[in-house]
């Protein structure tokens, strides 16, 4: 790009009105099913997450209380 083509690119970037210049989205509506995602997807996320969490809270609770239960019957004998 020759330096007076630079300058020209330039003076329209900053005398074009700035509406001119955005970004321009779909003005037709998203379906059904991509609303739904959108709406849904983080909610349900969540909810796996935790219940990934609390499974494996209970997990580790059960073999501590297991392991500690093993170890008083070997401690007694």
């Amino acid at each position: 790009m020759d330096p007076p083509t630079a300058l020209r690119a330039l003076r329209i970037a900053t005398t074009t009105p700035r509406r001119l210049l955005a970004r321009r989205y779909a003005t037709k509506q998203s379906g059904s099913a991509a609303q739904f995602y959108k709406t849904f997807t983080r909610p349900t996320g969540k909810i796996l997450v935790l219940a990934v969490f609390a499974y494996q809270v209970a997990y580790w609770t059960w073999t501590k209380l297991e392991a500690d239960e093993v170890r008083a019957e070997t401690d007694g004998e």
